[in-house]
């Protein structure tokens, strides 16, 4: 074999080998790539996922709080009223009592409820946000 035909040949050889090793190395930029962005959805996903949990936590502590801040207040109304002597008197503070005490679970039920939608609308535009990133 002449010089010239083994030149050529390690030539192709040698040209072989880079454009493998080009095509791996962009195999793996890509696949590095796509790990790294599968990886920040994952983060995303899992930020949008604890806020919500982190809300509604938050909500419901709110909610077992005005419950306390109600029972509390009726008890307290209810033993002022026993106070009364006045039986019609006393008859009509229970019931601003009772009423006043039926109102604000209502209240509360209200805005545990409002928190907690959107809390979920909020987790919602998270994960859209996540997926079309």
């Amino acid at each position: 074999m002449n010089t010239t035909k083994k030149v050529a040949i390690i030539g192709a050889v040698a040209s072989l080998l880079l454009l493998t090793s080009v095509s791996v190395f962009a195999d793996t930029a890509a696949q590095n790539t796509t790990q790294t962005t599968v990886q920040t959805r994952k983060d995303c996903l899992k930020a949008a996922s604890d806020a919500y949990v982190m809300a509604v936590k938050q909500a419901n502590n709110v909610y077992k709080t005005a419950i306390k801040t109600a029972k509390q207040t009726m008890k307290d109304a209810l033993a002022a009223a026993k106070k009364l002597t006045d039986k019609t008197a006393r008859k009509a503070a229970e019931k601003v009592a009772r009423d006043a005490y039926k109102t604000a679970l209502v209240t509360a039920r209200t805005t545990l409820k409002t928190a907690k939608d959107a809390a979920k609308s909020q987790e919602k535009t998270a994960v859209d946000a996540c997926l079309k990133a």
